[in-house]
C-alpha cells in the first residue's frame, strides 16, 4: 500500500499531460504512436515529453526511496566520448 501511495505521489509531481503521458503509455501499453493519437497530439511531442516524464518519475523514486541508485563503476581506458555524470533518458536529444 505505502508503495501505490509513493508512486500516486510521484505522478502527482509531474504536469497533467505527463501524467496522461506515463498512464497512457506504461500503464495502458500503448505505443507512442497510439499515445499520440489518443492524446490528439503529435509523435514529436510524445518522443519529446515521454523520456524527460520517465527522468523526473525515476528521479523521484530515487530520492524517495523507491529505487536504488547504482553504484557508479570508474572505467579505464574508454573508447567513447568523454567522461559524462548521469545518463538520463532525455539526453538522446543531445546527439542529434
Amino acid at each position: 500500500m505505502i508503495f501505490v501511495h509513493n508512486v500516486e505521489h510521484a505522478l502527482e509531481q509531474l504536469s497533467e499531460f505527463g501524467q496522461r503521458l506515463v498512464a497512457t503509455i506504461v500503464f495502458q501499453d500503448y505505443t507512442q504512436d497510439e499515445a499520440a493519437e489518443v492524446l490528439h497530439c503529435a509523435r514529436r511531442t510524445v518522443c519529446r515529453e515521454f523520456p524527460e516524464a520517465v527522468d523526473r518519475i525515476s528521479e523521484l523514486f530515487l530520492d524517495g526511496g523507491l529505487l536504488n541508485r547504482l553504484p557508479s563503476v570508474p572505467v579505464e581506458n574508454s573508447c567513447q566520448e568523454g567522461e559524462r555524470g548521469a545518463f538520463y533518458a532525455s539526453d538522446w536529444k543531445e546527439a542529434e
